[in-house]
């Protein structure tokens, strides 16, 4: 009786308009059952849109979509392989081990590090490169270190302080310059 009954999953193939001499687009389903009858989790476009999540088909993109739920939004052609959609919060989360570290890779075919963003868990500490080299870092204590890997005052690179301190090394041939419209400080 109750969920033994219900079918626990399923495929099927669904058109995705009317069929004619001239179009056959259809979308597969793959559909499962958590106390429930099958409903879809997966669907492939017949435009090759992977789409999962609670709200099918996937729509945007030309790639994987991820959707929970309808946000409205449109995504940009050159950013639309992966898109995650909700109609609230929506994010993505790469879990490491607390002693390793997690990775964002943007790669071309002369380097599979061109740029990147990175954490360590070990040191808590976020890393970004470009150009295949690191180029800034956030320690955590909240300083901030550009052009260079440590807080050492002899090599070139810039530290600003979560004090609110700032250092140039000789080196640098720093300038700042500051636009100032009015208020306090």
């Amino acid at each position: 009786g109750t969920d033994a009954i219900l079918v626990s999953g399923a495929i099927q193939a669904v058109a995705e308009g009317d069929h004619s001499s001239s179009s056959n687009a259809t979308r597969l389903e793959f559909m499962t059952g958590a106390s429930e009858a099958a409903t879809a989790k997966m669907s492939i476009s017949s435009g090759g849109i992977v789409g999962m999540g609670a709200t099918l088909p996937g729509d945007l993109g030309v790639g994987l979509h991820i959707k929970t739920a309808d946000s409205g939004a449109s995504v940009a052609s050159g950013a639309d392989e992966l898109v995650i959609e909700n109609d609230g919060d929506a994010g993505i989360t790469i879990a490491s081990s607390t002693g390793g570290s997690a990775y964002i890779n943007l790669a071309d075919s002369g380097s599979n590090t061109a740029g990147r963003l990175g954490y360590d868990h070990n040191t808590d500490t976020m890393t970004f490169y470009t150009n295949a080299a690191e180029t800034m870092r956030i320690l955590n204590d909240g300083d901030l270190i550009i052009g260079k890997t440590s807080q050492t005052f002899s090599t070139a690179g810039t530290e600003i302080y979560a004090n609110g301190d700032l250092r140039f090394t000789a080196a640098d041939n720093a300038v700042i310059k500051a636009n100032r419209t009015g208020g306090d400080g």
